[in-house]
């Protein structure tokens, strides 16, 4: 059967929401990540240790991972743009905090509020995205909002050795704040008039995604999407782990390893985005075109990931390129895979009419490996040494890299 919806078809407004959208992503990753990025100098200059200074940071990823599932309960039964418009404002406020904050405990309480701030972004993002996209449109376009990440990091990475430089690591923080407020004006003024640019369209619903009317038009999970929804979550522990710790603690790295200053190791974390703007593009065509099959894909990004991993514990110490260049190529793997997880495989859940949930659900996933990683690689590193985590990193990509093989056939069928 088919089913008239409303969606957006004039390719110049498609494009106007795609790139809101990639700029909401950007500004979330701006205010998210600086900390990781100034990590180094924060705790050169104020004198904490490792483990002290990633408390605030396991504070954010544990929020934002149960912030995720609030997000995504909300997002269905609210407007996601308000919802959104609500992050911005707070996460504008805890960065400007931080700029005032001069103990861990205080840092910890501020970045665990943007943690739940930032929560409120990506899943009625996603809401928004497939309210007003076609299943076509929102798989071509998808990549794109991720770039949006990558452009962040990218942008964070390269201005606060800058900012720091000439001013302090606090001026970091303002300026997100900045940016995020601006942003919030920009998100008022274009994006709430985008319904009206809508006209009804045609779509096939096939025979088992009907609506049962006896269930008040809601259809329930099935015990395959369960199933489905369950690896998958298993499988982003992992990855979160290994995404967020390469990239939280690869200018630590350096800098302990190599002897980098601050400077020159924050700006190694600029490699990473790069490899993952190209890797996301590989990615959305290898499936589309070729593989076809979400676990197939991020089965091959952990063999990737893990043979980087092994080259790192065999080579560690060995050489600042090879080491920069194999955590790249690893964390990019990573972000491979949390496309196809978190972006991609979202779409299968659609005809449950809970996109923001399943989102959230998913991507809290990801987070518990986030705050593992975070204040455990601390901790790991303290007792015995980066050969220590490196061989963490290995195990870690390993059981995810089983766990995907593992799903293959359950994502080849209907759900």
């Amino acid at each position: 059967m088919t089913q008239k919806v409303k969606k957006l078809t004039d390719r110049k407004y498609i494009f106007a929401l795609v790139f809101l959208c990639a700029v909401i992503y950007f500004v979330s990753y701006v205010t998210r990540i600086n900390y990781s990025a100034v990590l180094v100098e924060i705790m050169k200059s104020e004198g904490y240790t490792k483990t002290a200074a990633s408390v605030p940071l396991t504070g954010l990823f544990i929020v934002y991972g149960v912030g995720q599932l609030i997000s995504g309960f909300l997002g269905d039964k609210f407007s996601p743009e308000k919802i959104i418009l609500t992050g911005l404002i707070i996460t504008s406020a805890m960065n400007i905090s931080v700029g005032f904050a001069h103990t861990t405990s205080l840092l910890t309480v501020i970045w665990s509020i943007n943690g739940f701030a930032q929560a409120l972004m990506w899943p009625p993002l996603v809401k928004i995205l497939t309210k007003h996209l076609t299943k076509d449109d929102y798989a071509k376009n998808i990549v794109y909002i991720h770039f949006g990440s990558s452009l962040g990091t990218i942008f964070v990475y390269s201005a606060s050795p800058l900012v720091i430089s000439l001013f302090s690591w606090r001026y970091v923080f303002f300026g997100a704040a900045a940016i995020a407020l601006v942003v919030a004006v920009v998100w008022i003024l274009l994006v709430f008039g985008i319904e009206k640019h809508t006209s009804e369209v045609e779509i096939y619903i096939p025979e088992s995604e009907k609506s049962d009317k006896k269930s008040g038009g809601k259809i329930p999970f099935s015990h395959a999407a369960i199933v489905l929804l369950s690896l998958i979550m298993f499988t982003n522990i992992f990855q979160g782990l290994l995404r967020d710790g390469i990239a939280t603690w690869m200018p630590t790295y350096m800098s302990d390893t190599f002897g980098f200053d601050s400077s020159s190791a924050i700006l190694t974390g600029v490699a990473l985005p790069i490899a993952t703007m190209a890797v996301s593009m590989f990615t959305a065509t290898l499936y589309r075109k070729v593989l076809k099959n979400e676990a197939k894909c991020t089965t091959l990004f952990f063999v990737i990931c893990s043979a980087c991993c092994l080259i790192l514990c065999l080579a560690q110490s060995s050489n600042p390129a090879l080491s920069t260049v194999m955590l790249m190529v690893a964390n990019a793997a990573t972000h491979a895979i949390n496309f196809m997880y978190t972006s991609i495989a979202v779409s299968k859940f659609e005809r449950f009419n809970k996109t923001s949930f399943v989102t959230g659900a998913i991507n809290s996933s990801v987070y518990i490996g986030s705050a593992v990683s975070t204040y455990g690689i601390a901790a790991i590193t303290t007792h015995f040494g980066w050969s220590g985590t490196m061989i963490t990193w290995l195990i870690c990509s390993c059981i995810g890299l089983l766990t995907c093989i593992i799903s293959i056939k359950p994502f080849s069928k209907n759900i």
